[in-house]
């Protein structure tokens, strides 16, 4: 299984919405995550096509809605009804300013520790920690714990949570890659854009609107994650972008 040495190397979730924005704010972090997420502020719109390329070619800078908040950008500026609001910042940059605080606020954030047992009683909860480093087994005892630890939860099913709703809506593939496309998009960022065509179906998504860009690529029964290699990603991304020209992509 893989091991965590860090926060988030992979982008993940862009938007962070007003009501978090108050938070960071009262947290004096709100600051630091508009200007993080400030290279994405100006992506907006969610468009579809056969290729990126066509898609701007024909929208150009979009309608007047579109120009308006690009020029202001997405980045955590007041209202009417808060001193704050939505932000764009993507989890690889967000993450890091908050285990910062979080750390100098007192936190003892530990990675590469795995939890293997628990127990609950009256008075908490006395929990096993192993150090994925080292092999160093400790417990440890606290008022609370928090399955903060995704869908396959494995605390949720030691405990019995049930989920709802279906167990697979789908698969998909996320390719995560740098390759120069700042003048492609300059006055025309957008947020996301699906594209299908004979090759693929699929969606892009701005990381930060010059080099840093993801695209979600659907796959069917039969299809493993293995079969999609660093050359068939190169392509994919290709075929999606319909440039006509060589591009450098170097897939992440």
């Amino acid at each position: 299984r893989r091991v965590l040495f860090r926060s988030s190397i992979y982008p993940r979730a862009r938007g962070v919405n007003g009501r978090t924005m108050e938070l960071l704010r009262e947290l004096e972090l709100a600051d630091a995550v508009a200007a993080a997420g400030a290279k994405l502020a100006p992506a907006v719109g969610i468009h579809s096509g056969t290729t990126l390329a066509a898609v701007l070619k024909e929208r150009g800078r979009g309608n007047w809605l579109l120009r308006r908040i690009r020029a202001h950008g997405v980045n955590g500026q007041a209202t009417r009804r808060s001193p704050t609001g939505p932000c764009r910042c993507t989890q690889d940059d967000l993450e890091p300013i908050l285990l910062a605080a979080a750390r100098q606020r007192g936190v003892d954030a530990r990675f590469a520790t795995e939890l293997t047992d628990f127990a609950q009683d009256a008075g908490g909860v006395s929990a096993t920690l192993v150090d994925r480093r080292t092999q160093e087994t400790r417990r440890v005892r606290a008022e609370y714990l928090i399955a903060a630890d995704g869908a396959k939860s494995p605390i949720r099913t030691r405990l019995g949570v049930p989920i709802s709703g279906s167990a697979l809506a789908g698969q998909q593939v996320n390719v995560y890659f740098h390759a120069d496309l700042e003048s492609l998009v300059k006055g025309r960022e957008f947020s996301m854009c699906q594209i299908e065509n004979q090759s693929l179906r699929g969606l892009f998504a701005s990381i930060d609107n010059a080099r840093r860009w993801v695209l979600h690529v659907a796959y069917g029964p039969g299809e493993r994650f293995e079969d999609f290699t660093i050359e068939r990603c190169q392509a994919l991304v290709r075929d999606a972008l319909g440039l006509g020209a060589p591009i450098d992509i170097e897939i992440k």
